[in-house]
């Protein structure tokens, strides 16, 4: 774990920008998934609770439709009494309710770490489900009519739920990243900021090196300084010698006893 830990943290500091795309993106892909299994198994089995409002036509505009020797109503929002009616619909509506409400809270806390005004984002969000709920029931009032004539409820309602997890993820991303901006902008921020960091580092670093070659140019100048010092003083020594010899040799013509005239 820890090396793992170690793996991201590196990739944060090298690809700073594209670290909090993978990270939303991937957080994201994740709860979606799972919001979406959770709406499977609500799907399953819920509308068995609701057998008591019978399998009547519900929803708008119940257009008359046949497809693959198949005839039924067409609804963008509801379901025919073939496709599970009121019962069906409202089992479909609380399963989707749910799972979108419990989406949007960690999406928002978790994912995008959004501080902003939940009131806004939330019918932001919302006029974004029913948009979605629409488009999704459009289709899979045709699904549902002609897969009931050739599978069991539980294989069709697999697709059901993939295909409105799959609409749901495309949009609910793209309208995360706006409605969430505050959160990616703190991120920005972080980013920033770290950026800072790195270049303050590597200009520390410049600096440190710029010190180190000034110190060894220094060196080298105090090098050749006492290269010519003791050469000044190798000259003075033989100076000295040479001094020396000549006091002798003055001392020692002193000393001589001359001769009397």
């Amino acid at each position: 774990m820890d090396k793992i830990k170690k793996m991201w943290a590196d990739f944060e500091n090298k690809h700073p920008k594209l670290s909090v795309w993978v990270r939303e993106g991937g957080l994201f892909l994740i709860v979606s998934i799972l919001i979406t299994i959770f709406k499977y198994l609500i799907l399953t089995f819920l509308p068995e609770a609701f057998s008591f409002l019978g399998n009547r036509d519900f929803g708008f505009p119940g257009t008359k439709v046949t497809l693959f020797g198949v005839s039924f109503k067409w609804y963008i929002i509801g379901y025919g009494a073939d496709q599970g009616g009121v019962a069906y619909f409202t089992a479909y509506m609380i399963a989707m309710v749910i799972g979108e409400v419990i989406n949007f809270l960690i999406q928002r806390k978790y994912v995008f770490r959004s501080n902003g005004n939940i009131w806004y984002q939330g019918a932001w969000y919302l006029l974004a489900f029913c948009i979605v709920t629409c488009v999704v029931n459009s289709i899979n009032c045709v699904w549902v009519a002609v897969a009931s004539g050739f599978v069991k409820d539980w294989v069709y309602n697999i697709v059901t739920t993939m295909l409105n997890g799959f609409i749901s993820m495309v949009v609910f991303f793209i309208v995360n990243k706006i409605i969430f901006k505050d959160g990616a902008n703190a991120q920005k921020n972080e980013v920033a900021t770290v950026e800072q960091a790195v270049a303050a580092a590597e200009e520390t670093a410049d600096s440190i090196n710029n010190m180190v070659g000034s110190t060894e140019d220094t060196v080298a100048s105090l090098e050749q300084t006492l290269a010519a010092l003791q050469e000044a003083v190798a000259a003075l020594n033989e100076a000295l010698s040479a001094t020396e010899e000549e006091v002798e040799a003055l001392r020692k013509n002193d000393d001589t006893p001359k001769k009397p005239e």
